[in-house]
């Protein structure tokens, strides 16, 4: 019985000889009563230890989340990614190519200011990213990240946009705004100009949930990146 059994009911149970079982409807259940012959013992001994041990609440599961994220070398052993993509990691935190084995890494430096974090792992550089001037407004860029790990390409994906405004929400001088398409999994990916180097790297994109429910519209296309030269992204994330 799923009910709370009260302890005169119990009592009852123990004292009684024998047993039948019934619908609510009083339709009887067992083809002939039930002998409780050598059950009191085994009834007081349950009933003693429901009330030693009273039910608990139970408690939520805390569920394994897996965080990812993009990155990329900027010195050998030296990986930069978004301080967000590593700051609640409970477990060692793993780098791998696609198409590689996971290497451990640890946390060298972070700015949570700048949501930078810089990564060291013993895992080979096959390319070290080369840094270039600071975006101007209207110009053609291109990101590279691994979205939506686990459902989307293993391979990664690459996209294309333009660099929107020269400031983040609120005029924020340390975001770039841009049009490339932006997903979870990009955080912490280069952003590329024409030439291949890095200009700033990918952090968000507007929440659309929030601002769908504070103005009504479905943002596109509004996505940040951190800009900044190669000397204060390094700096930062130090």
């Amino acid at each position: 019985m799923s009910e709370p059994l009260s302890a005169d009911f119990v009592n009852d149970l123990v004292a009684a000889d024998g047993l039948a079982l019934a619908t609510e409807n009083r339709t009887i259940l067992t083809p002939s009563r039930l002998s409780m012959k050598d059950s009191a013992a085994a009834i007081s001994a349950v009933k003693k230890c429901a009330e030693e041990h009273p039910n608990q609440p139970k408690q939520p599961s805390q569920q394994e989340v897996t965080v990812s994220g993009t990155g990329f070398f900027v010195a050998s052993g030296f990986v930069i990614t978004n301080n967000h993509v590593v700051e609640e990691c409970t477990k060692p935190i793993e780098v791998r190519y696609p198409e590689g084995s996971s290497d451990t890494a640890t946390i060298s430096g972070r700015d949570e200011t700048n949501d930078l974090a810089l990564l060291h792992t013993g895992m080979n550089a096959s390319a070290i990213a080369s840094f270039g001037s600071r975006g101007k407004l209207g110009q053609q860029i291109a990101a590279y990240g691994f979205p939506y790990s686990g459902i989307l390409s293993s391979g990664g994906n690459f996209a294309l946009g333009n660099i929107t405004s020269l400031s983040g929400i609120k005029d924020d001088t340390r975001f770039l705004q841009t049009s490339e398409p932006t997903q979870p999994g990009n955080s912490g990916g280069p952003l590329l100009d024409m030439s291949g180097r890095v200009i700033g790297v990918v952090v968000a994109q507007l929440d659309a949930m929030t601002m769908m429910a504070g103005g009504g519209n479905v943002p596109q296309n509004v996505n940040f990146a951190i800009q900044g030269s190669p000397h204060d992204l390094l700096k930062t994330a130090r």
